[in-house]
């Protein structure tokens, strides 16, 4: 008897004790108050509306993180801070878990504030970013902005393209100059 009821006391502790240390999901990301958009303005790189034109999700790795970043594709269609081209790429985490805002979808359009650096945009939750539906405070306080730069070949004719391409051809032609009359001097001196 003393052994069932040791029995019934250990398997009702090892239920209750699973119960407890379930773990459960974990919400790390926790954002104080919204951002104004003076703040969004002062604190980002990068205030823009655009269209999503693609979405493309990290790959499937044996071990996933909430911090894996999407990458977003957008036809930019108005500025009102940074220097962005008409396609301009914005970084996400994939998770909410980890501030990663997961309500891209193509076609859709958003208003997004991004930190980062102009190559390695970032945006998340706590950003200014949403849908465009739901950005008319935000677009009154924002004003006209401007429109993206165009990326044309206007540049590379006014010389400010890569230099390297051209230093290596110069490099391979002199090294096939030198070839030919290093080979050159020999066939003379066999004859």
């Amino acid at each position: 008897m003393k052994a069932s009821l040791a029995l019934m006391t250990c398997l009702l502790l090892m239920l209750y004790g699973g119960m407890i240390a379930a773990p459960g999901k974990a919400h790390a990301c926790s954002c104080a108050a919204p951002p104004s958009v003076e703040e969004e303005l002062s604190r980002k790189t990068a205030v823009f509306s655009g269209t999503v034109t693609k979405v493309v999700k990290p790959d499937k790795m044996i071990i996933d993180s909430s911090k894996d970043l999407v990458e977003v594709t957008f036809n930019v269609k108005k500025v009102w801070k940074g220097e962005l081209s008409k396609q301009t790429k914005v970084y996400t985490a994939i998770g909410e878990e980890s501030c990663g805002y997961v309500h891209f979808k193509q076609g859709s359009q958003f208003i997004v504030s991004a930190y980062g650096t102009s190559d390695r945009l970032e945006t998340g939750v706590c950003e200014l970013t949403k849908p465009m539906e739901q950005a008319g405070a935000a677009l009154e306080q924002l004003g006209e902005g401007y429109e993206p730069e165009s990326k044309s070949g206007s540049r590379l004719a006014e010389g400010d393209g890569p230099v390297w391409p051209w230093v290596a051809l110069l490099v391979a032609v002199g090294i096939v100059a030198l070839l030919l009359v290093r080979n050159n001097r020999r066939s003379r001196g066999g004859e």
